[in-house]
């Protein structure tokens, strides 16, 4: 008798158990989906690193860089 995988109740089959193409394509389609859902959430966390890296930078465009006198002050606090 078949069982299933923990985390996304992928079919496995026992030794006893004819094969069937069914299970096995179900398998594909459930592992298919979880790849393209981790990949577009992979991509959603790059498109907002690269937002907080433009609005970093935009940052440190205005503020400048600092002159010796307060880096010197800056390290004393």
């Amino acid at each position: 008798m078949s069982t299933f995988t923990e985390n996304y109740d992928l079919i496995k089959p026992d030794n006893e158990d004819y094969y069937d193409i069914q299970d096995f394509n179900e398998n594909m389609d459930a592992i298919d989906a979880q790849l393209a859902q981790a990949e577009q959430k992979v991509a959603a966390i790059q498109a907002s690193i690269a937002t907080a890296e433009e609005s970093l930078a935009a940052i440190n465009k205005k503020l400048g860089t600092p002159d010796s006198s307060t880096s010197e002050l800056l390290r004393t606090l």
